[in-house]
């Protein structure tokens, strides 16, 4: 009788090792998968998954799961490689919700960026660690850390009722896609020589009611560098609540100086209104705003001073107002040496304007205004600054009005420009040339006094009236 026992003792665990090692090692069938994919269709989440399996240490695994916008499975909104599922067994025997949470431990997650098209650009998310806890009808984050591009992120939050949450209209922006992909590009090019940048963020909200959802975050990160430009410290707050996203602090420095930037969007009516001031060196500005030529040939020996100011509507009206004042000392351009250059800058739907523009040079002075509105350009000239300097400034074609004189003396010019936009080679000019002592086409000439025009892509000249 007792070597009965024993045999039904031993047949018993075996048969529970048995079980165990083919749920580790082959997973559950595909009822058990399908079943634990209906308790989250119960919670408003589509989903599928490769794998369930058993570890001794760790739990009930589900490897390869999808996570999908709507039944239809069209649109996946994220992968993630291998998710611990918290089961409370009690409600498991009274069948009831019985998935309390899942758990990641340094998982992988990939986020496509176009939900139709799984095997397409991704956003990749590394180290992914954190629990997120399946109360009724609610989200509850409480802990997250990944590494996204070289950024550790933590996040927490509280989300109610996420089977109403939706992921957009059916048709993606391409535009939207290739801003997504360039910012990935950007992430990956960045080099962080210190500490990985730490982004923190916050949430809570009702899916159901988008336009109420709380959302803030931090961004504290430093030296970051590229291939065009560096940074000492870049420090970032932003905050969205009541559909108005708060930028409330945007902070970068490098040696020589730094940029302060704040404002807010409102999302309802489109509302924007941004303040930036900047004195980053040249090299970082320009590389930061990717701004090549005419910038390429100056070399800073001073930060370039900015100050902007944005305002208008980015709805469906597009309607912007940019006023900005530019102060830049001590620079060269195309190996010329310059003083200074100052000038107010404004734009407004398709209008721009630049006055009172100021150009400084050891022999001289230039001023100027310019204006463009639709169809119409206007600009006025005042120079007294050496020809030889401005030459290799001056638009194609145009500086030949100086090839014609040699000057003993700097030459004084005014010039009143005209036409339906900037380009030079569509524009007129009509002014005078003055010098105290020249020559012209290699006749000496004193007390030089010629009117000059510019029409066609060339200049005549004749002796002022």
């Amino acid at each position: 009788m007792r070597r009965v026992v024993y045999t039904l003792v031993a047949l018993f665990f075996g048969g529970i090792l048995g079980a165990g090692w083919y749920a580790y090692d082959r997973g559950f069938t595909k009822k058990w998968r399908s079943f634990v994919a209906s308790e989250f269709r119960k919670r408003g989440v589509e989903m599928s998954l490769r794998q369930l399996a058993l570890e001794p240490f760790r739990g009930i695994v589900a490897r390869d799961v999808k996570i999908y916008e709507g039944r239809d499975r069209h649109r996946t909104l994220a992968v993630v490689n291998e998710v611990l599922l918290v089961i409370n067994y009690a409600n498991f025997f009274q069948k009831k919700p019985f998935i309390d949470a899942l758990d990641l431990h340094e998982a992988r997650l990939s986020l496509p960026l176009d939900p139709r098209t799984p095997r397409g650009a991704a956003v990749e998310i590394k180290n992914l660690s954190g629990r997120l806890l399946l109360p009724p009808q609610q989200i509850h984050l409480s802990r997250l850390d990944a590494d996204v591009y070289g950024v550790h992120v933590s996040a927490s939050g509280l989300l109610i009722h996420p089977q109403a949450f939706q992921s957009g209209s059916n048709a993606t922006s391409r535009g939207s896609l290739v801003l997504a992909e360039r910012i990935i590009e950007e992430l990956k090019s960045l080099r962080f020589d210190g500490p990985a940048p730490q982004l923190k963020l916050r949430f809570s909200g009702d899916l159901a009611d988008p336009g109420r959802i709380f959302i803030e975050g931090t961004l504290v990160a430093g030296p970051v560098h590229h291939d065009k430009w560096g940074l000492d410290r870049l420090q970032l707050a932003a905050a969205y609540r009541d559909g108005v996203l708060d930028l409330q602090e945007f902070t970068a420095s490098d040696p020589k100086g730094g940029l302060e930037a704040h404002g807010h969007w409102r999302a309802e009516s489109g509302r924007v209104d941004v303040r930036v001031r900047s004195s980053l060196a040249g090299r970082t500005l320009f590389g930061l705003l990717r701004v090549g030529a005419p910038w390429t040939g100056c070399v800073f020996g001073a930060p370039p001073l900015i100050e902007l100011t944005a305002d208008g509507n980015l709805g469906e009206s597009l309607s912007l107002r940019v006023v900005s004042r530019v102060l830049v000392e001590r620079f060269s351009y195309n190996g010329m040496a310059f003083d200074k250059l100052g000038a107010d800058v404004s734009w407004q739907d398709g209008c721009w304007s630049a006055r009172d523009v100021e150009l400084l040079h050891r022999s001289g002075k230039l001023h100027a205004d310019f204006l463009q509105l639709p169809g119409a350009f206007r600009g006025r000239v005042e120079s007294s600054i050496e020809a030889n300097v401005l030459t290799p400034s001056l638009p194609a074609g145009f500086g030949g009005l100086f090839g014609q004189f040699n000057f003993v003396d700097t030459p004084s010019v005014q010039l009143e420009l005209s036409g339906p936009d900037a380009d030079m080679q569509l524009c007129t000019a009509v002014g005078v040339l003055r010098a105290e002592r020249a020559s012209f086409r290699n006749g000496p000439v004193e007390r030089l006094n010629v009117s000059v025009n510019w029409a066609g892509g060339e200049w005549r000249i004749q002796a002022a009236r």
